[in-house]
């Protein structure tokens, strides 16, 4: 699951063109999608109504036929998703954009839902489709502990203007890779290793790290000197022999 947090010194307008591109591309459907968004509380209502702008602007107000919008790929993932915006699922939140199914075309709409708890289903399970739900903070530590207490994330997106929240973030909290004030942009730089940690992946690839991590190197050893420590130090050993290796060690490269 990779998070998104979104404080009070963030452009929210730009926050939420770039959440709503990076959550609803291919309908959610992307390893390194905007799992949750963690928004400070005093700009929720602000982001919430950006959050409609720009899915509107990018699918129109009729998203059911709109040809850029995909489905989901199949019946039993759209019935898992349809299960997580039922009005009876564990601690539900509302519905506050979205929410339309259609099981024959397998349709579920861009969906923002307000989590009032962090016991909703929405916030154990990895989603992998177009459901986006909130919750709020109001201090900065409460952020780090809620996203350390679970799996370490494959992405983390900070949305801020602050240098030192940025900061503080990256440097309390562990992840395959970070974005500040952007999402997904990091897998389609070359100069960046991608990949996980810990629960979400080990290795890195793409670029030069990709070409480390998928190849096998060989080691090779030539010697060149006329002879080398090996040459003395070799039985029988004798008193001399331990002040030489002792010293020549010192010195070893």
């Amino acid at each position: 699951k990779s998070p998104a947090i979104v404080d009070a010194s963030a452009d929210i307008q730009n926050a939420a063109r770039r959440l709503a591109w990076a959550k609803f591309i291919n309908a959610g459907q992307i390893c390194i999608s905007p799992d949750y968004v963690l928004v400070e509380e005093s700009v929720k209502p602000a982001l919430i109504v950006a959050l409609k702008k720009a899915i509107h602007e990018m699918y129109g107000l009729e998203i059911k036929s709109n040809p850029n919008y995909p489905r989901i790929v199949n019946s039993a993932h759209f019935s898992r998703l349809e299960s997580y915006i039922m009005s009876d699922r564990p601690g539900k939140g509302e519905i506050v954009i979205g929410g339309e199914t259609d099981h024959e075309e397998r349709f579920i709409s861009p969906t923002v839902i307000d989590c009032p708890g962090n016991n909703d289903i929405l916030f154990e399970e990895e989603i992998f489709g177009p459901l986006l739900p909130l919750q709020t903070w109001r201090e900065l530590g409460s952020v780090i502990e809620f996203i350390n207490q679970r799996p370490k994330p494959l992405a983390l997106y900070i949305f801020s203007g602050n240098r030192k929240n940025q900061n503080e973030i990256i440097r309390k909290t562990r992840s395959g890779g970070v974005c500040i004030n952007t999402a997904l942009l990091h897998f389609m730089n070359n100069n960046l290793p991608f990949g996980g940690d810990n629960h979400s992946g080990i290795g890195k690839s793409h670029g030069y790290e990709g070409f480390l991590a998928f190849t096998n190197q060989r080691s090779i050893m030539r010697q060149w000197f006329p002879f080398n420590i090996a040459d003395i130090a070799k039985p029988p050993y004798k008193v001399w022999h331990k002040k030489l290796v002792s010293f020549l060690l010192q010195w070893w490269p």
